[in-house]
């Protein structure tokens, strides 16, 4: 036995116990009573799998949130909201947002893990076929944005230090049924491309003082029929307070709050409003044209099946006769 452990065999035990009474001072009251508690056996944070920092914590610049983003922080940073649902349109700082909240429960003892999903399912049906390399080398593509705001908050030694800790890690929603993810914040990107069946998966992962965080723009989805952010959103809208009471809650992003550059809402808008002149201009059009529209296509395919192959000429009008027609009349024929 090494002289160290003949001075004091149980240095670790004590060194928990220390850590359990030392607090951070920014911890809220509800937040310290969260982790003084034990549940089933199952510790409680800031005791274990918590990152390990040489020297002092490092500390990200600050932000200036506007009403609707400072109104989602307030919604993530209550004690009792477990899942958040976050939409809205592009530029206005979804990923952003969540993405900090989960370093800074990083950092600050908190959470003990940042876990980073998202669907992997190409923009507009592009595809970049089979990838090469392990799992983290083939998911490389689809987390970028991830690690483009990690870079962003994070010194480059500590994002790798955290990194291969496995502290921040990807987990793919292929691989996610039957696990479960304790002293996490979870984040789910780009939820308007999960099927009802992944995100009723992925927000049943939630485990012991964990959080989900889940964005996305329903107006971007790359999925026909209902994506799964619509149906959660559905729901929660129809629980209302109820859901509110269990921990979910819904905030929204608009226009207003895009930052990414100022010609975006200008484009959204445009976007928008064309649109909805289109859908309009469909509903609105009068039904005997759309009725006429819908007789002389249904008569070009006729004339075109019951037309013998050497009539079926452009050359010039040609003659049909027998059920279809009593008399014979001129029809200009054309090839379809």
């Amino acid at each position: 036995m090494s002289k160290r452990k003949q001075k004091n065999p149980n240095g670790k035990l004590e060194h928990q116990e220390r850590l359990a009474q030392n607090l951070e001072p920014h911890s809220s009251p509800e937040e310290a009573a969260l982790a003084a508690q034990q549940i089933n056996g199952i510790s409680s944070p800031k005791l274990v799998n918590r990152p390990k920092f040489r020297g002092t914590v490092p500390k990200m610049r600050p932000l200036v949130f506007r009403p609707n983003q400072q109104h989602f922080i307030d919604t993530l940073q209550h004690p009792e909201a477990k899942i958040v649902v976050l939409t809205g349109p592009a530029g206005t700082g979804k990923t952003l947002l969540a993405v900090r909240k989960g370093l800074e429960g990083i950092l600050n003892g908190r959470f003990a893990d940042l876990i980073l999903c998202r669907p992997l399912v190409e923009a507009g049906g592009e595809e970049m076929g089979y990838l090469p390399g392990n799992v983290d080398e083939k998911i490389g593509p689809y987390l970028e944005p991830f690690y483009d705001k990690l870079t962003a908050f994070l010194p480059d030694p500590t994002l790798k230090a955290l990194l291969a800790a496995k502290h921040i890690s990807a987990a793919p929603l292929a691989f996610m049924r039957g696990r479960t993810f304790s002293e996490s914040f979870m984040i789910i990107d780009e939820a308007q491309n999960t099927t009802v069946e992944q995100i009723k998966m992925a927000v049943t992962r939630l485990g012991p003082f964990s959080k989900i965080v889940i964005c996305g723009d329903p107006d971007q989805t790359d999925i026909r029929g209902m994506n799964g952010l619509q149906y959660l959103t559905i729901l929660l809208e129809r629980e209302g307070r109820k859901a509110e009471i269990n921990g979910c809650h819904l905030c929204r992003l608009g226009v207003e709050d895009i930052q990414r550059n100022s010609v975006i809402p200008y484009l959204l808008t445009a976007f928008s409003q064309f649109k909805a002149r289109q859908r309009e201009k469909e509903t609105h059009a009068p039904n005997d044209d759309r009725l006429a529209q819908l007789f002389e296509r249904t008569l070009k395919q006729i004339l075109h099946k019951h037309t013998p192959p050497r009539m079926r000429s452009p050359r010039g009008p040609a003659y049909l006769q027998g059920d279809l027609f009593e008399n014979r009349q001129p029809v200009n024929l054309q090839n379809q």
